[in-house]
């Protein structure tokens, strides 16, 4: 209601840009799932008496690996569709642009978070944590996919990678038990597609009305990112007090 509703008060704005959802959609839900994670506790055997994190797989690879991919396919719809029309002149190309966008997102965001798992954590090759990776890249491309150039997504996919490894290791250590990584996944990613959008969006825009990396010496991106930053920020607080 506040940023896609025409009375909504971040809409009316006419600055916050969230095409998909990345803010009112996915950083809502890990929002409130910080809290869910926080009342109820982990599981028992999830931290030894050290505090260290037990691995707890899960049962079936395959199954988890057939649910992330009917994710990836049913992002391509929910970004696309975002549109909502596809009537009108322009409309099949913001349609495609956003499903581009998104599929390049989830791409460099899993090979962001298998790489940086293995190397750098030096932790063994993980399809579990790449499929995190990738999902986290497709919400942090939702916000912007209808105005990213495809090298932009790329890079705003790795980024969201990036946010996923840091909310999942950061959960851990705050011994917050997230089986499926629903903060990493859509709180991490939902934020970085919000600060995303006022850097790199271009796509279809005027002189003027371009990202930070064009227009920087104007006013309205910074105006992006402010109203951007602004509504990330009341997204948070709303979500974890009525939680």
């Amino acid at each position: 209601h506040w940023a896609w509703d025409g009375v909504g008060w971040l809409a009316q704005t006419g600055y916050y840009k969230d095409f998909a959802g990345s803010g009112v959609v996915h950083l809502m839900g890990g929002s409130c799932a910080v809290i869910g994670c926080y009342f109820m506790g982990a599981r028992k055997g999830r931290f030894d008496k050290n505090g260290q994190p037990v691995d707890m797989p899960g049962h079936s690879v395959p199954l988890a690996g057939l649910g992330g991919f009917i994710l990836i396919f049913g992002f391509l719809a929910f970004n696309g569709g975002s549109q909502a029309q596809i009537a009108h002149e322009g409309d099949a190309d913001m349609v495609a642009l956003a499903i581009v966008n998104t599929i390049l997102g989830a791409s460099t965001g899993g090979l962001a978070v298998l790489f940086i798992n293995k190397f750098f954590f030096k932790q063994p090759w993980s399809f579990l944590m790449c499929l995190n990776g990738a999902l986290t890249g497709m919400v942090s491309l939702c916000a912007g996919c209808n105005l990213y150039e495809p090298w932009a997504a790329l890079i705003v996919g790795a980024m969201g990678g990036v946010g996923f490894i840091a909310a999942h290791f950061a959960m851990l250590r705050l011994k917050l038990d997230d089986p499926l990584d629903a903060v990493a996944v859509h709180g991490a990613g939902g934020l970085v597609g919000v600060l995303a959008v006022p850097w790199f969006m271009v796509a279809y825009l005027e002189v003027g009305e371009r990202g930070i990396l064009w227009d920087g010496h104007l006013s309205h991106p910074w105006l992006v990112l402010g109203y951007n930053l602004a509504g990330a920020l009341v997204i948070i607080l709303w979500s974890c007090f009525w939680s």
